[in-house]
Order: structure tokens, then C-alpha cells, then sequence
């Protein structure tokens, strides 16, 4: 499949409350745009709070998956200190 070229756009606004807040606009085809605009509307939510919040979700995932990755070295390497959670209530005085 043959994807459209993607343009990315970016200003900044202000929020009532004052907080900066950036516009970015993405070019993507009719029928993927009826279907984000059906998903948001399913989940009562705003587009651009379905996009930011999947953005979100994907970086989390992404820096979560570095972080295993790292312990799964550091474990084979011999290096990872485990604590009990016996061990870490205890050393917290929980």
C-alpha cells in the first residue's frame, strides 16, 4: 500500500488557563481520518486527545521496553541487585 507523504505543521497557541500549547497538523487520508474521528468519538474524547494520549502511550511503551531490555543485560551480566519485597519494606521502615 502506498502511503501519502506525511507534512508535519506546527504553531503555538495559548490555553485559557495561560499553558502553551502547540497545533501540529498531519495530512493522513479521508478513511484513516473517519476512522481516528469514529475511535474518539466511540471513547467520548476529542481527536486531539486521542492523538496526544497515544503518542503518550507509544513513548511510555517505547522507554519501558529500553528499561527491561537494560535490566535483561545487566541481569545476564551478573550486575542487577533483586531485593525481596520483604527486604525493601523493611528498609523503607514500612
Amino acid at each position: 500500500m502506498l502511503r501519502p507523504q506525511a507534512r508535519w505543521y506546527y504553531t503555538c497557541n495559548t490555553a485559557p488557563e495561560g499553558e502553551m500549547m502547540g497545533a501540529i497538523s498531519l495530512r493522513v487520508p479521508d478513511k484513516e481520518l473517519d476512522l481516528y474521528k469514529d475511535y474518539a468519538r466511540i471513547h467520548n474524547r476529542s481527536l486531539s486527545a486521542v492523538i496526544r494520549a497515544t503518542m503518550m502511550e507509544r513513548i511510555e511503551d517505547e522507554y519501558d521496553l529500553k528499561t527491561i531490555a537494560r535490566y535483561e543485560k545487566q541481569k545476564g551480566a551478573g550486575e542487577a541487585e533483586l531485593y525481596s519485597h520483604d527486604d525493601v519494606w523493611a528498609e523503607l521502615g514500612v
